[in-house]
């Protein structure tokens, strides 16, 4: 009886000790698992974020910075076609004027010389 009931405690002892180090490995390799996962799972999520962030900051600074010139060198375009509009213009105007005085000083003057010519002829 002595025996067995020895035999039978030591078989129970191990069996509890056996089940509670295969529950704590468990839970342990579990804990440490379920860390690992997280841990991977945040950094990831980190690195994710920030290359997205860095992407739209980069993305959202290109545009700008491609409207700004965009729009830079279409003020300058129309600006400087303005300016040549208005001296072509001016130049034309003056052309104009300068031409139509010519050919009223000129004309004047053919009509002076036959008249001239013509009180001449008849006196």
């Amino acid at each position: 009886i002595y025996f067995t009931i020895t035999v039978y405690l030591i078989i129970t002892i191990y069996l509890t000790i056996t089940v509670y180090l295969t529950i704590t490995n468990y839970l342990t390799i579990t804990v440490y698992l379920t860390i690992t996962v997280h841990l991977i799972i945040a950094i990831y999520l980190t690195i994710y974020f920030t290359i997205t962030v860095y992407l739209i900051i980069t993305i959202y600074l290109t545009i700008t910075v491609y409207l700004t010139i965009t729009i830079y060198l279409t003020t300058i375009v129309y600006l400087t076609t303005t300016v040549y509009f208005i001296i072509i213009s001016t130049t034309v105007y003056i052309f104009s004027i300068t031409t139509t005085v010519y050919f009223f000083i000129i004309t004047t003057t053919v009509y002076f010389i036959i008249i001239t010519t013509t009180v001449y002829f008849f006196s």
